[in-house]
């Protein structure tokens, strides 16, 4: 009995541990769901600044981002050194320092020259196979005909026959290399790292991306990525944004085309009889022939090689295809932007924003989106949206060619088209993580910081955009995580600073003449012009390139480098930082706020490639155009009167911070931009990769 009981009792133990195991089997399954990471929701904000935030957050004009700073976390987000956007985007979307990302600048140096290019547009060129010399191949071509002539002419034809045909060849062979280029210059990514969308990838999660910085050309990219290219996409022409002035003048031919400052064009419009005509250059020599005309209404109408097209004035007109004809039947198709200046009677002024790529419709082998078909599908499903990386016409305010209600009319239509499209790919289900890049804060603040009059509201209209986006994001996706960041913030730009004036004042470059060049435009650094014509090298010890980068002339590595390297080097690295920080103004306010090498700064394999010194000044200063574009002939520092009034590029980078807020609590803010893309695999329950250099900031301290 005692034994049956015992076994009874054994048997009763094992079933309830059995059904005990079987529970937690069965439950796990949903305690599982439970813990499966939310949607994650990246929105980028280029130039929203924590101080400006701050205040609409305390004002209550921000009540979509207060409700999330009051639950979840909103603190700064410190940049990059220097605060410029290609590089904090850069390091902010890899987890890696400009050292290894190779962005420093919005310019890079040439290796083993003194050149300067666009940093965001990397060209590579490969020579076209045909003959090297046409006129040679001509001149071949021609003996072989006269060779064939005279063997006609005697009785065995069949050699002239032959020697003809040769002719013909050489001769048809030597016609291409009239209408193409030496070589063709096809576009390579800059950036050397991967972003954080590639590491979320390999462990199964579907990355959306629209807007991406530093990504052109995109691609390849792991299975999962979408890709959309966002700043450093070039217009047609290569450049960041050339846009064409067309100015109606009498058909004499007496104007000529003529460039502006930050790299605009304008062109004559030569008006006869109610019509103008002329022609826009395009890539590889191509041209669009462009005809305004006004009709016995009034109205003007432009044909520029597509349709026709009515233009109203005062008013942007929809997206319009410009055809660049390069030979008959060939040729590439960008879109522009048109604004009409003035249309009285007489001949009209218009404004041709700079022609950006057509998704769908893009040169071969040149994409914008990874895969190619991505930004098409974009297109056919929600309609137009930007192409170009910088499509805000601040260059044409910086000009004053555009006035305030032409600039924030093409910005409204930009922020409807950007969160239309950011909204609408929120919505649907075939993402883990959806990061989408705002631009139009940056560019709003650029020319319209602390603003009055007209012009007061424009930057807190787009911090408002903002606001409603986030609105529109949480209800679309109320069960995901969001996380708002920013590549930096502002300061206002009261006081220009020439650096290159500086250094030769101060005795470091040296030119070979006393008159230094002036007038310099953005065009020559586009078209890949000396800047530095008058240096001698021989004699200069240290140059400038870009918003705040300082070079030494070390022998053995710049072309005629006179400066030793080793201690020799580290000690003129001193003297410059020291003289620096004693830069006063009129007022006897400190100018130069740090002076850093790049040893402090930075790590990794492209540290050769960084400037030797980063200069970061006091709030209120900034580096001049000039200085950036070689020129030498202004004082110093000299007021800023151009509509350009804040900035964040060469400024002190803890005075110019940026915005992390978020959903979830943070544990350590303020925050590095380093730091954003471990936190993001966090959020998706990823390990870290063991490159990423930021701290996880959902980590406990």
């Amino acid at each position: 009995m005692a034994r049956d009981a015992i076994s009874s009792t054994v048997k009763l133990a094992a079933a309830l541990l059995l059904a005990a195991a079987l529970s937690t089997h069965a439950s796990a399954g949903p305690v599982q769901e439970r813990q499966k990471p939310k949607p994650l929701i990246v929105l980028g904000v280029d130039g929203l600044d924590h101080g400006l935030l701050e205040q609409g957050i305390g004002e209550g004009w921000l009540p979509e981002m207060a409700a999330i700073a009051s639950t979840g976390s909103f603190a700064p987000l410190l940049p990059t050194t220097p605060a410029e956007s290609p590089v904090s985007w850069a390091a902010l979307f890899t987890g890696v320092n400009p050292g290894r990302t190779g962005i420093y600048d919005f310019v890079r140096r040439v290796p083993g020259t003194y050149a300067v290019k666009l940093t965001t547009v990397n060209l590579k060129s490969w020579p076209v196979p045909l003959p090297s010399t046409g006129a040679l191949m001509h001149r071949a071509g021609m003996m072989a005909f006269f060779a064939a002539f005279f063997a006609l002419i005697r009785p065995r034809r069949w050699i002239g026959g032959g020697l003809l045909i040769l002719a013909a060849l050489h001769l048809l062979s030597a016609m291409p290399r009239s209408y193409l280029p030496d070589s063709i210059d096809f576009p390579e990514r800059a950036l050397r790292e991967e972003g954080v969308w590639t590491a979320l990838a390999k462990h199964g999660d579907r990355t959306k991306v629209l807007w991406a910085p530093l990504q052109f050309p995109p691609g390849p990219e792991p299975e999962g990525v979408s890709l959309l290219a966002g700043l450093g996409v070039p217009d047609l022409m290569g450049t960041q944004g050339t846009y064409t002035v067309l100015e109606g003048s009498a058909a004499d031919g007496s104007r000529r085309e003529s460039s502006t400052e930050m790299g605009g064009r304008r062109l004559p419009l030569h008006w006869r009889n109610n019509s103008g005509e002329t022609e826009l250059t395009g890539p590889l020599g191509s041209s669009c022939h462009v005809r305004v005309s006004r009709q016995p209404s009034g109205e003007l109408h432009l044909w520029a090689g597509v349709r026709d097209l009515p233009l109203a004035s005062s008013e942007w007109t929809p997206d319009i295809p410009l055809f660049f004809g390069l030979l008959p039947g060939l040729g590439v198709t960008g879109r522009s932007r048109i604004h009409v200046q003035s249309s009285g009677a007489g001949p009209p002024n218009l404004f041709l924003s700079a022609p950006a790529f057509i998704p769908g419709d893009t040169p071969r082998g040149v994409h914008i989106s990874w895969p190619a078909s991505f930004a098409a599908r974009l297109e056919e499903t929600h309609g137009p949206f930007p192409t170009l990386g910088w499509s805000a016409e601040t260059m044409a305010v910086q000009d004053r060619v555009l006035d305030v209600a032409a600039f924030t009319g093409a910005l409204a239509i930009d922020c409807e088209r950007r969160q239309r499209i950011t909204v609408a790919e929120a919505a649907s289900r075939d993402w883990d993580v959806l990061i989408s890049v705002l631009e139009e804060p940056d560019r709003a603040s650029h020319m319209f910081w602390k603003a009055k009059g007209a012009a007061a509201s424009v930057v807190a209209d787009t911090y408002r955009w903002v606001d409603q986006t986030v609105g529109l994001l949480r209800r679309t996706r109320p069960e995901a995580d969001l996380l708002i960041v920013s590549d930096h913030g502002f300061a206002p730009f009261e006081t220009a600073v020439n650096l290159n004036a500086w250094l030769l004042k101060a005795g470091y470059l040296v030119t070979r003449s006393r008159g230094a060049k002036s007038g310099r435009v953005l065009k020559d650094l586009y078209e890949g012009r000396n800047l530095w014509e008058d240096i001698h090298w021989n004699r200069t010890r240290a140059f400038s390139t870009g918003l705040g980068l300082i070079h030494l002339n070390v022998r053995g590595r710049e072309p005629r480098g006179n400066v030793a390297p080793g201690q020799p080097s580290r000690r003129l690295e001193s003297e410059i930082r020291s003289a620096l920080l004693e830069l006063r103004d009129d007022q006897g306010a400190s100018v130069v706020a740090g002076v850093s090498t790049a040893r402090e700064l930075y790590s990794g394999s492209h540290l050769s490639e960084a400037p030797d010194l980063v200069v970061s000044f006091t709030p209120g200063f900034r580096v001049s155009w000039q200085s950036a574009l070689g020129g030498l002939d202004e004082p110093i520092l000299a007021p800023n009167r151009r509509p350009w009034r804040a900035d964040h590029c060469s400024v002190n980078p803890a005075s110019v911070a940026g915005v992390l807020l978020s959903t979830r609590r943070m544990s350590r803010p303020p925050a590095s931009v380093l730091d954003v893309a471990p936190t993001v695999m966090a959020l998706r329950g990823h390990p870290i990769p063991s490159r990423l250099e930021g701290a996880n900031l959902l980590r406990s301290p």
